[in-house]
């Protein structure tokens, strides 16, 4: 293992045992020790040991175990509806409402615990391009459903919908594994890098919460036109509500 290669590991392993300022007093040390003299393999494992054991001599416990709570629930939060609907459990009426809160809670949660011990960094383009990938999925699926709605308007009164419904769960489905995957790819980075990556999991868990509350929706509906017509007011009203919750967590993330 090269010194380079070395440092790079024990910069990102500081950086998720340690705050922002302590991580960085960790690696211009190592930085400033490792540069006195070329060290092969054997002698950077016999001195310090692995990166994260070199890391762990210098870190408090308590601190990163606060910050490992943190991380659990929130990842938590996240993946739980992910693990509901890939495990294709019945969704109750008031899942909405249950989302609504998980999300609101791990909104207050995440920019409460970043502000107060996150840092920032250069700002990295990826951010506004997985944002990007992540509404854009999101806009498609929504002319998606509002497309599939006026065919089960026209559908409904000869019942020929299983097709429709299929594929709508199927899609669903995928988005919300996919958004779980990438809100916890946003946490990490938001540990690492920079806490604007926070941005990433609040819109995830946005959009994982929205397809669930379409799928509560679909899989307690009734198919008369007229019953459709007063579920769509219905869905107008939670997505908002989880909009509205969504994007003021997004916008206070990246400022």
């Amino acid at each position: 293992m090269k010194t380079e290669t070395y440092l790079h590991r024990l910069s990102r392993m500081a950086h998720w045992l340690l705050s922002p300022g302590e991580a960085t007093e960790v690696i211009d040390d190592y930085t400033e020790l490792l540069s006195t003299k070329n060290r092969s393999d054997t002698d950077l494992y016999r001195d310090f040991g692995t990166p994260y054991h070199a890391v762990r001599l210098v870190c408090p416990l308590k601190p990163y175990l606060h910050w490992l709570a943190v991380f659990i629930a929130l990842t938590f939060l996240l993946l739980f509806p992910v693990i509901w609907v890939a495990g294709s459990f019945s969704l109750t009426s008031d899942v909405s409402f249950v989302m609504t809160i998980q999300l609101a809670a791990a909104e207050i949660l995440l920019l409460w615990w970043f502000r107060k011990y996150g840092g920032k960094q250069k700002f990295s383009y990826a951010i506004p391009i997985i944002l990007g990938i992540i509404m854009i999925i999101g806009f498609c699926e929504a002319g998606f459903l509002w497309y599939l709605q006026k065919i089960i308007l026209s559908a409904a009164q000869t019942q020929s919908c299983f097709w429709i419904g299929s594929t709508v769960h199927i899609s669903l489905k995928i988005i919300v594994i996919v958004c779980g995957i990438l809100g916890i790819y946003g946490l990490i980075n938001a540990r690492l890098h920079d806490r604007r990556w926070c941005a990433v999991y609040i819109v995830s868990f946005t959009l994982t919460a929205l397809c669930i509350t379409v799928l509560q929706i679909l899989t307690s509906m009734n198919l008369e036109p007229e019953i459709i017509r007063i579920w769509s007011n219905t869905f107008l009203f939670l997505e908002g509500r989880i909009l509205a919750i969504g994007l003021i967590g997004t916008v206070v993330a990246l400022c």
